[in-house]
């Protein structure tokens, strides 16, 4: 889909980093021709690569060979990205997770707490790649994404936020009613 940002980080982002750094993209859409063409286009065929679909597995394999997760997602009117689970599930595995500050990302990636939230401008991401460098800077990050993301979005504490709000609405639907009943 175009709102992930895929093609836009590819010619605005990647092309401006050093040759060492390569992209992964896991799995498929709409955009896949789009990106051929770009990275044909930029001649990056050594630097991206589209990974399609994965399984559990070979999913964390990726996770575990990978430095840091970029989701370089793009406004655009009338079509949200809802909640970013896929960054969730980055630091959930110790990622650092770079993230735009669009749509639901802005909920899931808290800066500094397990993950940096930038604009989506290429000088923000490449600043903050940039700040990820050295591999102690992403060690120290990825351990607090974890430890940040299992704390606040495990299933038992999603469980329990949603046990609690219905709790509340019960609670002001039994007290709307007392008040008609009078």
């Amino acid at each position: 889909m175009k709102r992930k940002g895929h093609v836009w980080f590819i010619s605005h982002v990647l092309t401006q980093l050093p040759k060492e750094y390569v992209y992964f993209i896991v799995g498929q859409g709409p955009e896949e021709k789009a990106i051929k063409k770009i990275i044909q286009t930029h001649r990056l065929s050594k630097r991206v690569f589209l990974l399609g679909q994965l399984s559990h597995a070979q999913l964390r394999y990726v996770f575990d060979e990978t430095d840091i997760y970029i989701c370089p997602n793009q406004p655009l009117k009338n079509n949200f990205e809802s909640f970013g689970i896929a960054a969730l599930e980055a630091a959930a595995m110790g990622l650092p997770v770079i993230a735009s500050l669009v749509d639901g990302l802005s909920h899931t990636i808290r800066n500094e707490k397990n993950g940096i939230v930038v604009a989506p401008t290429a000088k923000d991401f490449l600043k903050a790649i940039y700040t990820l460098r050295r591999k102690t800077a992403r060690k120290h990050l990825g351990e607090k994404a974890k430890t940040y993301t299992l704390k606040h979005f495990s299933w038992k504490t999603t469980a329990n936020s949603y046990a609690r709000l219905f709790a509340q609405l019960d609670k002001t639907q039994k007290s709307s009613q007392q008040s008609l009943a009078r």
